[in-house]
């Protein structure tokens, strides 16, 4: 996936509008380094269940989702900032801190507006059944005013097209978890539990 389909499709899970935030954590930036760790904490969790629950930083969260739908290396100059809480993660940047093709591909969205203008987007989660989870681009804000549903969607499904990892809406990315395991949303980053009573710690291993 490009890096302009990020923005909007992993920018593809949003907040919902009027729901109070928690108190915020702090910011994390993406990186390279971040899908590793990330990936290690996947990993002992949900594949060798050596721990029974971790939380993963929202940035390391974001750039491994962003490596999941087939950015990686995580471009230099992604410009995108990640805070967590409990309702919902935040993307936020300006537009000039996007990658060049990142801005040509939004120009749909962002051609009116100059590079200092402030972008965000709110990523909800919610359970997709027993065994997975989905984030959800809710809403986006160009210089803090949301874009009309209707212009957004046109949008992304336009990127749901092009990118199977997302649903045909575009706007929701499924993520596959262990029968009876779990993901939240904590503040600064994503919790992730294992089934109880299957790690080794639990079994005495």
């Amino acid at each position: 996936m490009k890096p302009a389909a990020l923005v909007l499709a992993l920018c593809a899970a949003t907040g919902i509008t009027g729901v109070a935030r928690a108190q915020s954590h702090g910011v994390d930036t993406l990186s390279n380094a971040g899908v590793v760790r990330a990936s290690g904490v996947v990993d002992s969790v949900f594949v060798k269940k050596v721990r029974p629950a971790a939380t993963i930083a929202g940035g390391d969260w974001t750039s491994y989702m962003m490596a999941r739908l087939g950015i990686r290396p995580i471009p230099a100059g992604m410009g995108i900032h990640v805070d967590v809480d409990t309702a919902r993660i935040e993307l936020a940047g300006t537009i000039g801190e996007l990658p060049p093709e990142a801005q040509a591909e939004l120009r749909p969205l962002f051609q009116i507006f100059g590079p200092n203008t402030p972008y965000t987007a709110d990523v909800t989660l919610f359970p997709a059944g027993a065994g997975a989870v989905r984030f959800r681009l809710h809403r986006v804000t160009i210089n803090r005013i949301p874009i009309p549903d209707t212009w957004l969607q046109g949008v992304m499904t336009e990127v749901g097209k092009q990118y199977p990892a997302l649903t045909r809406t575009g706007r929701d990315l499924l993520v596959a978890i262990p029968r009876g395991g779990a993901v939240h949303l904590v503040r600064g980053g994503v919790e992730l539990e294992a089934p109880a009573g299957d790690t080794a710690a639990s079994a005495g291993r």
